[in-house]
């Protein structure tokens, strides 16, 4: 640093004014960027993933409030997560429950490969869960055709054109 006499001020007392010169101001800067220490990312286990994910799409917390709760840091990180293990469910806003431990598609390919019992009254129980699971799963669809026609009717707002919308963006 260069001290430079002011001259503005001949005959009193002479202030001081303070130069400093641009290189080292930049030879600071670079030795302040050198001696940060390298950023330490978090690393999440599948199960822990997966459990934000349940939590997301079960509508019990925002993806905000998760990512608070956990201490994630920033939001995108859970809006990957969902999209990897909630899929086209949590990108067309239809959120499921899912299995804590293992995604849609693996608990589906262990489901088809299970062997089936040769027993007729175990296989007559089995039809007929599956003949109730389809008898609800068809009247949350009636009732959900039914909310979409209502919504378009009396308010002019058409929910599947809104879907489509948003999967074509992703």
């Amino acid at each position: 640093m260069i001290e430079k006499e002011d001259s503005s001020n001949r005959g009193t007392e002479k202030p001081k004014r303070v130069l400093s010169c641009p290189e080292i101001g930049w030879q600071q800067k670079a030795v302040f960027i050198m001696a940060k220490k390298p950023k330490q990312f978090k690393r999440y286990t599948e199960r822990f993933k997966r459990h934000v994910v349940t939590e997301v799409l079960s509508g019990q917390m925002s993806v905000n409030a998760v990512s608070r709760k956990y201490g994630i840091n920033g939001t995108m990180t859970v809006h990957k997560w969902c999209v990897k293990y909630g899929g086209e469910h949590y990108l067309s806003g239809r959120y499921i429950d899912l299995p804590l431990e293992q995604s849609k598609n693996e608990s589906m390919s262990k489901k088809a490969k299970a062997p089936l019992s040769s027993d007729p009254k175990e296989l007559q129980a089995r039809i007929a869960q599956l003949e109730t699971q389809l008898d609800a799963e068809m009247l949350k669809r009636e009732a959900l055709e039914l909310a979409i026609e209502i919504m378009k009717r009396d308010h002019g707002i058409d929910v599947l054109k809104k879907l489509d919308t948003k999967q074509s963006r992703s």
